[in-house]
């Protein structure tokens, strides 16, 4: 590749060497990305106590790898500890809030429509 560089041409125009440095800054900056993230994900895992653990752990699929939907889920038998339902048992990240403080959809179509003004907006809503 460097070996045998030339600058790049399209036909008889040789492009500036701006561009070529350009060319070679963007290609480094995405290339780059892969192995920067990958050394900050293995300086952020803490279960593992040595290199290669955390690399292991890191490179094992997480408990959602898999089909998308249960009735296919139940169809994997050759993977062990495959869990067929990964929402059992995990607790969720964050607390959810009480129904009430949610609005409805009705109360969002009232405000929308309070807003424009105009009656007619969605009068169809209950087909949605």
């Amino acid at each position: 590749m460097f070996v045998d560089y030339r600058r790049s041409t399209y036909d008889d125009y040789t492009y500036p060497v701006w561009a070529d440095v350009l060319g070679w800054f963007f290609t480094l900056v995405s290339v780059m990305a892969i192995p920067l993230f990958m050394l900050y994900l293995l300086q952020k895992e803490t279960e593992g106590d040595n290199l290669l653990e955390k690399l292991r752990l890191l490179s094992l699929p997480t408990v959602y790898w898999g089909p998308a939907l249960q009735k296919h889920r139940t169809l994997v038998t050759y993977v062990d500890g495959f869990q067929v339902d990964p929402s059992k048992g995990l607790k969720p990240l964050r607390r959810r809030q009480p129904e009430s403080a949610l609005p409805t959809g009705i109360q969002i179509f009232n405000d929308l429509r309070s807003i424009k003004g105009n009656n007619r907006i969605g009068q169809d809503w209950r087909h949605f």
